[in-house]
């Protein structure tokens, strides 16, 4: 059996690890408004806050607008410049919410070969864990675009520019229902088939139209299984999301 070489492993763990500090970029630009907040209520230890999540946010990207806010605002805050920075603040939170979007909407890992007509799953849920084990999992079968979100407004965004041959949906979601995005992803023809993913039985009164339930947790090897057999059967609207 063919050795991998260790480099080539090591940098795909740093690169995991990466992705998921960029994923949760979103927390540090809440702790941004909250320090920010506080500096402006009077709180002048607010402004080494403020410097260090900066710092953070720009040692763990290479985003060129990320940088640039984050070090403006490490620069502001060092120098005590305390109502510049507080100016700049907004720019940093916007910057660091658009990176986390990004990383999470990108297929991970990189494809290494163009594959022909890639069926594209969409795999809504709030845990970052629930997220990156799914499209590792199917990843590493191949034959597979998978693109994640971490809430309804996320995964509402990428329908609105692609359609999928699968949605995986947890049932229960940050301010939403998972039930209820389901069937607007139905309606507006967002997934050709649409899977709920939760940690609960399917009540006996539910008449939700999708096509499986999966109750939570799956090994890999049930969830590579579940994948292809819903994949396998038509999809109700008769279009496929690699199609589109």
């Amino acid at each position: 059996m063919a050795q991998r070489d260790p480099l080539e492993t090591l940098d795909t763990r740093l690169d995991v690890v990466k992705r998921r500090i960029q994923e949760r970029f979103g927390e540090k630009a809440d702790e941004l408004e909250a320090a920010a907040k506080a500096l402006a209520n009077g709180d002048t230890n607010a402004l080494l806050q403020l410097r260090r999540i900066a710092h953070k946010l720009k040692g763990h990207t290479r985003d060129p607008a990320l940088t640039a806010a984050a070090s403006r605002v490490e620069d502001l805050a060092r120098d005590g410049r305390a109502e510049e920075a507080l100016a700049a603040v907004p720019d940093l939170v916007k910057a660091a919410h658009s990176v986390a979007l990004r990383t999470r909407s990108t297929p991970w890992p990189p494809q290494q070969a163009a594959v022909i007509g890639p069926e594209r799953i969409l795999v809504v849920d709030d845990d970052p864990t629930i997220r990156q084990v799914v499209s590792l999992t199917l990843a590493r079968i191949g034959g597979y675009e998978v693109v994640v979100a971490a809430n309804v407004d996320e995964a509402s965004a990428l329908c609105e520019t692609r359609s999928f041959d699968l949605a995986i949906i947890d049932r229960r979601l940050p301010g939403s229902d998972g039930l209820d995005f389901a069937q607007g992803v139905r309606d507006r023809g967002g997934a050709a088939r649409i899977v709920i993913y939760s940690g609960t039985k399917r009540t006996d009164d539910d008449d939700s139209d999708i096509d499986a339930w999966w109750e939570k947790p799956l090994s890999s090897q049930q969830l590579i299984d579940a994948v292809k057999g819903v994949l396998a059967t038509p999809p109700r609207n008769g279009v496929s999301g690699s199609e589109s």
